[in-house]
């Protein structure tokens, strides 16, 4: 029964990855068509609660931490995305995804040290390993072949910076519920909740940010950019919260983040390699080899 669920747990973080692909290739369209990313953000987070309103009228309501965490997990997303957005308009795609996933170090450390997650030295390895991978793409990754970029080459790696922390922080109050929240069963009507709360929290990011942002980008052709975002935002939250109740649940919750992290890594690089056309250089490519290493020894 244990390993049943640590199977299936692993298997949906690698969809949930997956599906963080899509989701990533929309920020970087909306980079490289100049769309308003916040406004689909936005748009996409109203559509999302609306669709989720009816759980809360049949399903228990999670305590106030949980919805708290929640709340400010989607209002995250909301402002990382942004930070990613902007970075990407100067800098290199696949680069910049990797060093803001690569936050998934500050949730793994908070499972351990907070929740007392075991740590065996097969699963510190896999954690160091990813964070070797990280570095690799940092310092020897692709190159930016953005035009008339080099007076602001600072400019996308402080904003990926920022994006880093951002997402640290994001991804810990994600990652909170699993270990608050009694019931790692598959309770759907409160993943549906959870869901519901983490995109009202977009929705609330973006009504807060929209009267004090310059509004650069007309708002016209995002339908696409909308679509695809409510798809693979609505199926990575199911994934993602069922995975990390199944896996805190069977005293493994630290490693949920950094599974997904390491597949949608890999998988943005291949991803920039052949639709963006992104040189993938060696050391790149070798990451994308430490990245999977990593993901099978931090499950053992």
């Amino acid at each position: 029964m244990l390993m049943s669920k640590i199977i299936t747990g692993i298997s949906f973080l690698t969809a949930t990855g997956i599906l963080w692909v899509i989701l990533g290739s929309v920020i970087s369209r909306a980079a490289k068509k100049q769309l308003d990313i916040a406004f689909i953000q936005g748009i996409s987070g109203v559509l999302m609660t609306l669709l989720l309103v009816p759980a809360g009228f049949f399903c228990q309501l999670p305590e106030w931490p949980v919805a708290v965490a929640m709340l400010l997990a989607g209002a995250g997303n909301y402002y990382i995305f942004l930070l990613m957005n902007k970075a990407m308009q100067t800098g290199p795609n696949g680069l910049i995804w990797a060093m803001i996933q690569s936050a998934f170090a500050i949730p793994f450390i908070m499972g351990i040290v907070i929740f007392s997650v075991p740590c065996s030295p097969f699963r510190l390895t896999g954690f160091f390993i990813l964070l070797l991978a990280m570095c690799m793409m940092g310092f020897f990754g692709q190159k930016t072949t953005v035009e008339n970029s080099g007076s602001k080459s600072c400019k996308w790696l402080f904003f990926t910076l920022c994006g880093f922390l951002l997402a640290g922080l994001n991804q810990s109050c994600a990652n909170l519920p699993s270990y608050l929240l009694k019931n790692t069963e598959a309770d759907f009507g409160m993943l549906a909740v959870r869901c519901g709360i983490c995109t009202a929290g977009t929705a609330a990011g973006w009504l807060i940010h929209e009267p004090f942002r310059q509004k650069d980008y007309p708002v016209r052709n995002c339908t696409l950019e909308v679509i695809l975002m409510i798809i693979s935002t609505l199926g990575a939250s199911f994934c993602l919260f069922y995975a990390l109740d199944l896996l805190a649940g069977a005293g493994m919750g630290a490693i949920g983040y950094p599974i997904a992290m390491g597949v949608t890594i890999a998988f943005f690089q291949i991803y920039t390699a052949i639709s963006l056309r992104e040189r993938l250089s060696v050391p790149a490519f070798l990451s994308i080899l430490l990245c999977l290493g990593g993901i099978i020894l931090i499950t053992l």
